[in-house]
């Protein structure tokens, strides 16, 4: 149920915030070109509000002064909503394809405006990878561990080797991979010669991806990985 209604004008389109009884705004672009609105961005007020029990968005919310921030009653709290800001698109991929009017991009750790960004950072057509973790994080001097990635814009597989490849280290040795998804790599350890610590380092090109950018980049590990002899496994 519709409790609140905004509207604004970024770059010549007509952006609604949309309030519900629910607790819930919605950014819809209200385009008469198309069949239906497009909503690009959902927040929940209901985790803000001090009194769980009444999470509705109050009629009326206001813009400050340069239309960036909208004030929405919900509950008995005054929340900020950056409205007109490209913050909220928080991942690289989800700012990119946002389809918001604000025209973000990504500016090397954030989604911005063009004028909020060194020009040099500003892109709109390429995202970094990103690694959440890998397991194991340990494994035997002789190599042969099957090491499983996860994280996001890993890329993914392509016949073309100039379109689309990947390059996996671990403890600055080459990895060879088994297995690519855009979420997931795995690869095999090789042998080495002496106990050693170090990341996980993965290195995407993938020029042919069908999510709307490109990945280009080098990413590694918080964590390392240990590789471990007979004897220091057993005194670890």
């Amino acid at each position: 149920h519709v409790t609140s209604l905004a509207v604004d004008v970024h770059n010549r389109h007509t952006v609604a915030a949309v309030g519900t009884e629910e607790g819930l705004l919605s950014k819809v672009v209200l385009d008469e070109r198309q069949e239906s609105d497009k909503q690009i961005l959902e927040y929940n007020m209901g985790s803000d509000s001090d009194d769980v029990t009444d999470r509705s968005i109050r009629p009326n919310p206001a813009f400050d002064n340069k239309r960036r921030d909208l004030y929405v009653l919900s509950g008995r709290r005054l929340i900020r909503v950056p409205f007109g800001s490209c913050r909220p698109h928080q991942t690289c991929d989800s700012c990119l394809t946002s389809n918001d009017p604000l025209a973000c991009g990504w500016c090397g750790t954030y989604c911005a405006h063009r004028d909020e960004c060194d020009p040099l950072l500003f892109n709109q057509t390429v995202c970094p990878p990103v690694i959440y973790d890998f397991e194991p994080k340990s494994g035997p001097l002789r190599g042969g561990t099957v090491i499983t990635i996860t994280g996001n814009n890993l890329g993914q597989y392509r016949d073309s080797y100039e379109n689309s490849n990947i390059t996996v280290t671990v403890a600055e040795t080459n990895c060879p991979v088994v297995e690519w998804t855009a979420s997931r790599v795995t690869c095999q350890t090789q042998s080495v010669l002496k106990t050693v610590s170090g990341k996980v380092r993965v290195k995407v090109h993938d020029r042919f991806t069908l999510k709307g950018y490109d990945i280009e980049g080098e990413v590694q590990s918080e964590l390392e990985f240990k590789y471990y002899g007979r004897w220091s496994l057993i005194f670890t």
